[in-house]
């Protein structure tokens, strides 16, 4: 039997559709908030990969310039550049360069009171029992200073007779008797020496790694505490002296005889103000212990010498007379006789004139008669390289009068840096003495400089900075100031999928160009420089300068058009040419660049420059087109009329390029603080994400009108942090803001001025928790931009009383 029904449905029933929509209704209902949030997620990475994108840019070509061009090229072949905010700190650091330009070299020196009693009068006064049965009276007393012995001698002399003859011959210089373990019979052991044992003549008969010619004198005898006395270790005297004895080397003749009367022929010394005369003598010694000793110098190994059979050898002779050269010292000194019934010590006297009479020179004794105290005489200062000397002031400012030695006196030499005291003149500028130096000049350059002819020039600069040399100093690069050039560059060293780098045209100046359509493009309905207001779709259309191969669209405004609007100034009639600098032509000279109002004379570049007539009316004159801001007039002014100099906008304006980024490339619809967002990378390195500053300022404003770009906590968010010690001085770090976005960061961490229409219009939607506590500040819970504006003694945020950093979240892709 069959059951089959035979009738077929064509369709579904009503119920059955209603039944399945509300089902899908239900589904869209529950699913939208997820993937809106996704949507949300995927737009933040791409702004924040938009802004680690263009941050790599101006890392690498922006801040670095064009490493095509120099800054006179770009200067006077272009003839224009950017507004600069580079200044030269505050107000009192511009007095301190005005008043005082050439570096104080700072030499304190204390002789102090020269307690100078002898031992029995001290005795007497403090341990009088220890000394009540003794009667002091004075000995002369002979002490050894130090000595050398005639191997040391022979050494040297052996040096310089090898390295006189050079490679011509080779000499024995010792030989013994020694017993082959191997057969048993003696032997005749030899010590030979050629040039190789003396370090190839290197402070002998010549100069290299590091050693003068004759250093080798300096270092084997004249070692020690007793050094100071011979003056020149170097005297070609001495080496005449050494090589003369061809035949055989005597260590008592040279003892005696040059060795004497050049260091230390009647010499004379004071320690601890007690006066010491200096005596040299020879003592000889057995010459058995002499050949002990050659013979203990020979180690196995050295028989093996390359000498031929046809080779001149000389066997090298030690001193006749062996022994030791010995300096000592002779000094009046204080005893007592223990079998004397009563104490007799008298308390010694010293006269105005010791000073003088012992080697000082200007100096009276101000202690006299008791003890002594040597300062310097009325009308004289303590020379800055010698505590015994006291010489007249130098004429200058900054200058130090240093001890200069001119046959057998001192006389005053005056330096702004350190003095020579090997050579007895001043080191050149930019330099300092290095007492431990072996060169001729001991005057070393400081860093970043090197010695040419005796002075100190510039050798290389930073990177993002050049030499001028006109007046040796590291300039900062101009930042490239062609669009076209710009764009080719990021062409050239980006990954990239296309480029069209010939949007730009002339406006006003000739040599200033623009993207006019992407110009216009910014401007929102009500005709307004990246107004909140924005025109939709107004991306859409134009060309992007570069299209990345992350799928990124990027166009540049122009030459330097336009800054992102705040970090210059804020102006409702901004226009494409604004803050654009130009160089005034055939004018050389301060006086007559400054003289005509707007025009201002950048030192560091040797060039005139002016504002364009959109711009005078801003910032005044072209001060902040310097590469090396001089804003020193500027800062001086102010504080004469009692004003803030940081008020002005000359002071805070950044130069550099406006870009825009179309963060979702071909899939938005092109339209401003929707899928298309400005950057400004400032010629400093640093990239600022603009955010729309007419844009309504209430905490409760939603994202899309204020809280976007640069101003979003979820766009870029960013932590502001600072480093404390704890009570174990150990430092740490302590977040100061967590997870604000990246203009109140850099506002909060004071990296821009509070006085910028950036920090300004930040708006309200903010509460960053309790403020800064410490210093007795204390208050309520900070909120809105209050805290920003405030940076005196009562300030609550944490970064008017610690250096604070911003530190950008690194952002991972969600799927």
């Amino acid at each position: 039997m069959n059951f089959k029904n035979q009738v077929k449905k064509f369709g579904f029933s009503l119920m059955e559709i209603l039944i399945a929509v509300f089902i899908v209704a239900i589904l869209a209902l529950l699913t939208k908030p997820i993937i809106d949030k996704q949507i949300n997620r995927t737009d933040e990475f791409s702004y924040y990969l938009a802004y680690k994108t263009v941050e790599k840019m101006a890392g690498q070509i922006v801040a670095l310039g064009d490493p095509n061009e120099s800054a006179a090229t770009l200067l006077l072949d272009e003839d224009v550049k950017v507004a600069s905010n580079e200044h030269k700190g505050s107000f009192v650091d511009y007095l301190k360069e005005k008043y005082d330009n050439s570096p104080i070299n700072t030499f304190i020196v204390s002789i102090g009171t020269k307690f100078s009693n002898t031992q029995a009068y001290i005795l007497s006064k403090f341990v009088p029992k220890s000394v009540a049965d003794s009667d002091f009276q004075y000995e002369m007393v002979t002490q050894p200073w130090g000595n050398w012995e005639s191997d040391d001698y022979d050494h040297i002399w052996l040096g310089y007779q090898v390295c006189k003859l050079g490679l011509r011959t080779k000499y024995v210089r010792s030989s013994k008797q020694v017993k082959n373990l191997v057969t048993g019979a003696n032997e005749t052991q030899y010590t030979y020496y050629n040039e190789s044992h003396f370090d190839n003549c290197c402070g002998y008969t010549k100069a290299c790694n590091g050693q003068e010619k004759n250093q080798a004198i300096a270092e084997d005898l004249f070692g020690g505490p007793y050094a100071d006395f011979c003056k020149d270790a170097y005297s070609n005297d001495l080496v005449t002296a050494i090589t003369s004895q061809a035949d055989q080397p005597s260590a008592r003749s040279f003892c005696e005889g040059s060795f004497s009367s050049h260091c230390y022929d009647n010499s004379s010394v004071s320690i601890n103000n007690v006066n010491h005369a200096v005596t040299v003598e020879f003592l000889g010694e057995s010459n058995e212990d002499a050949e002990d000793e050659e013979e203990d110098d020979v180690e196995e190994g050295d028989l093996d010498t390359g000498i031929g059979a046809d080779e001149e050898v000389h066997e090298a002779p030690a001193s006749a007379d062996y022994g030791r050269c010995m300096i000592s010292t002779t000094f009046q000194s204080a005893s007592y006789n223990q079998d004397s019934e009563q104490f007799t010590a008298q308390r010694p006297e010293f006269p105005t004139s010791w000073c003088t009479s012992n080697g000082y020179t200007n100096m009276t004794n101000d202690a006299s008669p008791d003890s002594i105290d040597c300062v310097c005489s009325a009308g004289y200062v303590l020379s800055a390289n010698n505590e015994k000397v006291c010489l007249k002031t130098c004429p200058l400012k900054g200058q130090l009068p240093y001890a200069k030695y001119v046959n057998g006196s001192y006389e005053r030499e005056c330096c702004s840096t350190d003095f020579d005291e090997k050579n007895n003149k001043c080191c050149p500028a930019k330099s300092s003495y290095n007492p431990a130096s072996t060169q001729t000049n001991p005057c070393e350059c400081i860093s970043g400089y090197r010695m040419d002819n005796n002075v100190c020039v510039l050798e290389n600069c930073p990177p993002g900075s050049q030499i001028d040399k006109a007046n040796d100093v590291c300039i900062v690069n101009p930042p490239i100031i062609k669009g076209q050039r710009f764009c080719d560059l990021i062409a050239e060293n980006w990954n990239i999928s296309d480029s069209t780098c010939n949007t730009f045209q002339a406006t006003g100046n000739p040599k200033m160009s623009v993207y006019k359509e992407v110009f216009e493009a910014a401007k929102g309905n009500n005709n307004k420089y990246l107004s909140v207001s924005s025109k939709s779709g107004a991306f859409n259309s134009l060309t992007p300068n570069i299209v990345f191969a992350n799928g990124l669209k990027l166009w540049i405004l122009g030459d330097k058009a336009a800054s992102i609007a705040g970090l210059s100034y804020y102006s409702d009639d901004i226009k494409e040419r604004q803050n654009m600098c130009a160089r005034v032509p055939n004018v050389s000279t301060k006086e007559a660049c400054n003289s005509t109002t707007g025009q201002f004379f950048c030192k560091s570049e040797n060039v005139c420059l002016k504002l364009e007539s959109s711009s005078v009316d801003k910032l005044g004159d072209a001060r902040a087109c310097c590469a090396t801001t001089d804003m020193s007039g500027l800062q001086a002014s102010a504080e004469e009329a009692g004003k803030d100099w940081k008020t002005d906008a000359r002071s805070y304006a950044i130069p550099g390029f406006t870009v825009f980024v179309d963060i979702n490339g071909d899939k938005g619809n092109g339209t401003l603080w929707e899928d298309v967002y400005p950057f400004y990378i400032g010629a400093n390195g640093v990239v600022y994400p603009a955010y729309p500053l007419d844009g309504k300022k209430e905490a409760e404003s939603v994202s899309n009108l204020l809280y976007t770009g640069g101003n979003s906590e979820k766009f870029l968010p960013v932590d502001v942090y600072y480093y404390d010690t704890d009570g174990n001085d150990a430092s740490h770090r302590v977040t100061a803001f967590s997870g604000v976005s990246y203009a109140r960061g850099a506002c909060s961490a004071r990296n821009i001025s509070k006085y910028s229409p950036y920090c300004l219009n930040l708006g309200k939607k903010f509460n960053a928790g309790n403020g800064w506590t410490g210093a007795g500040v204390t208050g309520p819970t900070l909120e809105g931009d209050e805290y920003i504006q405030v940076d005196d003694d009562t300030s609550r945020n944490p970064c008017d009383h610690r250096n604070c950093y911003v530190a950008v979240r690194r952002k991972m892709k969600s799927l």
